[in-house]
């Protein structure tokens, strides 16, 4: 998290996750996670995988939208985000600690061939239930300065 400085709508201190702090770091977010996820998917359980795909399906949508923002704009936007960030996070961490205590301290790795995403229902629901699917108008418009068409 990077912190702005001042205070949000809650009193807490204005924060915002690094990669809505520039466009440069959101594209080297990219970079970064598409090369981590090449070299370590054989290893990912699949549960892990499907919290990875349905985190990129959310970053591809957050991506999308910020497209042509200013760079203080997806600051601002990454404020009301930053607890989807938290919550992916910790989900992440939850199913990787999952895998490392249930298969690889026991030495029972095997590779998980299994599906790698969610039905695309549960995506949908899933993403729904994000600050960024519920707040959508109201970060386009502080990405933007205006309302969504």
């Amino acid at each position: 998290m990077v912190l702005l400085g001042g205070a949000d709508d809650e009193g807490e201190l204005k924060r915002t996750p690094s990669i809505m702090e520039s466009k440069e770091n959101m594209d080297n977010f990219t970079l970064d996670f598409t090369v981590m996820q090449i070299k370590s998917d054989r290893w990912l359980s699949a549960k892990l995988k499907r919290e990875m795909s349905l985190f990129l399906d959310y970053f591809v949508n957050l991506k999308e939208l910020c497209r042509g923002a200013k760079d203080q704009n997806m600051q601002e936007a990454g404020v009301l985000i930053r607890n989807d960030f938290l919550d992916f996070s910790a989900r992440l961490e939850e199913l990787a600690h999952e895998y490392f205590n249930s298969d690889l301290m026991r030495l029972k790795y095997k590779t998980d061939q299994s599906w790698h995403k969610y039905p695309v229902e549960t995506t949908h629901k899933k993403l729904d239930e994000t600050i960024l699917f519920q707040r959508k108008s109201k970060i386009y418009e502080i990405l933007h300065n205006k309302e969504q068409p």
